[in-house]
């Protein structure tokens, strides 16, 4: 659960990267630091009810992708939901669709990695 916080956070920090071309200004820093803790328990919270941690990582599947890709899916709407109710300042909203992806090959990407 640590590594897939670890790999969550690194995704949401790289997106944000991303979007300002690995120069985020001191206001986009503050929404990041803002939001980072609902995104990484809404993400865990899904990977935790689509049963990502019920198995060992060593035995990973595409049962486990297609778990992995669910739970990002599910929490990305609340995550989105979430964000703009917030509305913290001018979120970039690019940064909500460049994150999931990420996500998705890191903490699948692990995973893989180690069963490999």
């Amino acid at each position: 659960m640590f590594l897939d916080a670890a790999a969550v956070s690194l995704a949401y920090f790289l997106a944000f990267l991303l979007r300002f071309d690995f120069s985020l200004p001191p206001e986009h820093l503050s929404s990041f630091i803002v939001t980072l803790p609902l995104i990484v328990v809404l993400r865990l919270a899904a990977f935790y009810y689509f049963g990502l941690y019920n198995g060992i990582w060593r035995y990973a599947s595409m049962a486990d992708l297609t778990a992995i890709f669910k739970g990002i899916l599910a929490s990305q709407v609340v995550i989105m939901a979430s964000v703009l109710f917030m509305r913290h300042g001018q979120f970039p909203r690019s940064v909500l669709l460049i994150s999931p992806f990420i996500a998705l090959f890191l903490v699948g990407g692990i995973r893989f990695a180690i069963r490999m």
